[in-house]
C-alpha cells in the first residue's frame, strides 16, 4: 500500500510546525449528530499513531456523544501564511486507554483537573462558580495526583481521503486527492 499521502501529511505538518506562528496544530473537527446535523470546533491535533491523527477530549461532550453516534468525521487545516490547506475524512473512534492515561498524565496538573472538572458542553450557573470548584480541587489534587477520568481520552481518526491544497498566483491553486480503496490510495487532481 501506498504511503504517499500519509507521508506528505507528516511533511506539510513539520513545516507548519516550524513555519506557522502559534498554534500550528490546530484544526476543524466537524461531525454529526444523530439527528443529522453537522458541527464544527476547533481542536488541537497532539499525535500520529501509524496513520491516523489523534486529538482528545471528553467523551460526553457533544463531539464525542457525535462520534459515538456516527464514526465518520472531517477535519481541516489551513495555514493561510503557507497558502495551505488539508481536507481530511475518515473514521473516528477511541484510542487505548492507555494512549489517553499516557497524554493524560503528561498534561499539566491544571490542564488534568480541567478534565475531571468540566461536564464539557453541558450548561453551568456561571463561570465563577467552575472556577471556584476548580480551586477547590487544585488544593484536593495538591496531596495526590489527578488520575485520568473515564469519560476522557484519545479520538483517533483513520484517514480514507486527503485533499492537499496548495495555493498559486492568478488563484491556479494545486489541488491533489488521494482515496483509500481496497486499501490502496488512489490519487486524482482535481481544477481549482
Amino acid at each position: 500500500m501506498s504511503t504517499g499521502p500519509i507521508k506528505r501529511l507528516k511533511t506539510w505538518l513539520d513545516e507548519a510546525k516550524d513555519k506557522v506562528e502559534g498554534n500550528w496544530n490546530a484544526m476543524c473537527v466537524s461531525t454529526v449528530d444523530k439527528n443529522h446535523q453537522s458541527d464544527s470546533r476547533m481542536v488541537l491535533l497532539k499525535q500520529f499513531n501509524g496513520d491516523k491523527v489523534v486529538f482528545f477530549t471528553n467523551y460526553q461532550s457533544k463531539k464525542g456523544e457525535d462520534i459515538l453516534t456516527n464514526e465518520k468525521v472531517s477535519i481541516v487545516f489551513f495555514w493561510d501564511s503557507l497558502g495551505r490547506q488539508i481536507r481530511i475524512q475518515g473514521r473516528a473512534s477511541k484510542t487505548s486507554r492507555e494512549i489517553s492515561e499516557a497524554y493524560y498524565n503528561s498534561r499539566p496538573v491544571g490542564s488534568r483537573i480541567s478534565a475531571i472538572l468540566s461536564q464539557q458542553s453541558q450548561e453551568i450557573s456561571s463561570y465563577d462558580d467552575l472556577r471556584a470548584k476548580f480551586e477547590e480541587m487544585k488544593k484536593e489534587y495538591s496531596v495526590k495526583d489527578p488520575i485520568c477520568p473515564e469519560h476522557w481520552g484519545g479520538i483517533e481518526v483513520d484517514i480514507h481521503k486527503i485533499e492537499f491544497w496548495q495555493e498559486h498566483e492568478s488563484r491556479l491553486h494545486e489541488r491533489n486527492v488521494y482515496s483509500k480503496v481496497d486499501g490502496e490510495w488512489k490519487l486524482k487532481y482535481l481544477s481549482p
